[in-house]
């Protein structure tokens, strides 16, 4: 949870933020139960939220708002990489299918910047502003295998700079736990922390742009010989994106 650093109006509204990207059903009554507020307080929080773009209604519950699209072409590099995914992704014969996500490493975050579910069920459905921790267990995310070391580790420097230094043999540490797991390819899916299994396919944007990958989400039971020509497609489709 976000630390209480900043007034209590700005906490608080980092806090709804907090849990809004972490959950996938987020409601008033959710969020007054996590962050221990009355629903009352919650209802006026998320209203002055909604008309500020940093939240959004959704048919499920609150999403997070359009203000987090401008913020995520900066990641990008590019204001047009998403429209041209999604128009890319619904008129895919095949991985339209299926729920695909675009994906940045931010720091220590692996963060959903888009989203487009398709037909088949999973554990677990990806939100864009959803965030997982890249280190899960001895392997780490997904994601991971899919990048290389060096842009991986550019990315969590960049974003320590706000924060407290590490101390040297837990940054050397790090950094050989990194280019044991960022592989620059994902062979095979993966399981990840959120129950799907993953194939990630590195999007090569341009300089400066976070390191980026297409996400194909999977249910752990899916069938193993459907999985090359999935692999084969979104491949594809990631090295269109990055023209």
């Amino acid at each position: 949870m976000i630390e209480n650093g900043a007034s209590p109006a700005v906490h608080r509204a980092l806090s709804v933020l907090e849990v809004t990207s972490r959950y996938q059903h987020t409601t008033p009554g959710v969020l007054a139960e996590e962050l221990g507020l009355a629903k009352s307080s919650v209802a006026d929080i998320v209203s002055t939220m909604v008309e500020q773009n940093l939240l959004r209604h959704r048919s499920d519950g609150l999403g997070i708002g359009p203000f987090f699209e401008e913020l995520t072409a900066a990641t990008l590099g590019s204001s047009h990489v998403l429209g041209r995914f999604a128009s890319r992704w619904q008129r895919h014969e095949l991985l339209a299918e299926h729920t695909v996500t675009v994906q940045s490493v931010v720091g220590t975050i692996s963060l959903c910047l888009e989203a487009r579910h398709g037909s088949h069920l999973l554990p677990y459905t990806p939100r864009p502003g959803l965030r997982t921790d890249i280190w899960n267990g001895a392997e780490g995310e997904p994601i991971l295998r899919a990048l290389h070391a060096d842009e991986v580790l550019r990315s969590i420097e960049s974003f320590e700079l706000l924060g407290p230094e590490l101390a040297a043999n837990t940054r050397s540490a790090r950094e050989r736990w990194i280019h044991e797991n960022s592989l620059g390819g994902q062979a095979a899916p993966m399981l990840s922390a959120t129950g799907n299994s993953e194939m990630n396919v590195r999007v090569a944007l341009p300089e400066g742009a976070g390191p980026t990958a297409l996400t194909l989400h999977l249910s752990p039971q899916h069938p193993r010989h459907d999985v090359g020509r999935l692999q084969e497609a979104l491949s594809a489709f990631a090295a269109w994106l990055a023209t």
